[in-house]
């Protein structure tokens, strides 16, 4: 990608800092449909969107080490159609997410599991409603649900040893892990099943075992039990599975005007630009609340 891009500003004779958006649409029509060939059209939406994204960089870095005002020649055409939604799941469809009112619901429904006697009968119904809680208020994703251990849930021992937070290991090992922060509702939902996992006396360091032995949560079992819990909510939604939690996470946190280099981080994204996605939902989101505070996510 690099010596492609650096070919054409070479031959062109253009410069960083004076990088036009005609002239990036021109190198993108220039390249070949990945495999060749001469029947090969032009690169897909969604690689020119990778191609935007690596030059948008690539013109910030410039910037930075000139002290100048960026080149914001690539970044206008990622606000644009056809890129502006190029790297979602379905490029015709945005992200599926709770919406607040859901979320709302969900939520209530949660914190009744925990408060419900019968509950402590089930531990695993206890799990499952504290690992749903995560998805929701900490943006986890279902793999990263199955990897948690106890030792990355983060207490705070001034309010009884309260989660706050967590830190989320990476499946990369050359990876850091982050850390990535919880609401007090989920906080209190995440304890409870703690304090009746250490009473059931399951072994095991992870944080959502599979088995009182402790055995690491398989992918199928944890997506069929967590759906499971959205199901009993009223919310089941086969075409948006689980992420449309992890999704409300990011949208929600946007919409109450948090940051988005913090979100990214909280999701383990390297860079802002990866929550692009997410942008206009969070507008909207954000303008459908009738003034309401929404609940702390």
């Amino acid at each position: 990608m690099w010596k492609a891009f650096a070919n054409y500003c070479l031959a062109n004779r253009l410069h960083l800092s004076t990088l036009t958006e005609a002239d990036i649409n021109r190198f993108l029509q220039t390249r070949p449909a990945r495999g060749g060939g001469e029947a090969a059209a032009v690169l897909s939406a969604r690689y020119q969107w990778r191609f935007l994204v690596l030059i948008d960089r690539l013109l910030r870095l410039d910037a930075e080490q000139r002290g100048t005002a960026p080149n914001l020649a690539a970044h206008a055409l990622l606000q644009r159609p056809p890129h502006r939604r190029a790297n979602a799941v379905e490029q015709d469809e945005a992200p599926r997410f709770l919406s607040a009112s859901d979320t709302h619901r969900l939520i209530e429904y949660l914190e009744q599991s925990i408060a419900d006697g019968k509950q402590a009968a089930s531990w695993r119904r206890a799990r499952d409603a504290a690992a749903v809680t995560v998805m929701l208020g900490g943006g986890l994703t279902p793999a990263e649900v199955r990897r948690l251990r106890l030792a990355d849930v983060i207490r705070d021992k001034q309010e009884g040893g309260l989660p706050t937070s967590l830190h989320i290991p990476s499946a990369d090992a050359s990876r850091a892990g982050r850390r990535t922060p919880l609401p007090e509702w989920a906080g209190r939902i995440l304890l409870a099943w703690l304090r009746q996992r250490a009473g059931h006396g399951i072994d095991g360091e992870q944080a959502f075992p599979a088995t009182r032995t402790g055995k690491v949560w398989s992918h199928t079992g944890c997506q069929q039990a967590c759906g499971a819990v959205l199901q009993r909510a009223g919310l089941a939604d086969e075409k948006a599975g689980l992420f449309q939690l992890r999704h409300a996470f990011a949208i929600r946190h946007l919409a109450a005007g948090t940051p988005e280099h913090l979100v990214a981080a909280w999701l383990g994204y390297r860079d802002a630009d990866s929550v692009m996605q997410y942008r206009g939902l969070a507008v909207v989101e954000g303008e459908t609340t009738d003034g309401a505070p929404p609940k702390q996510l």
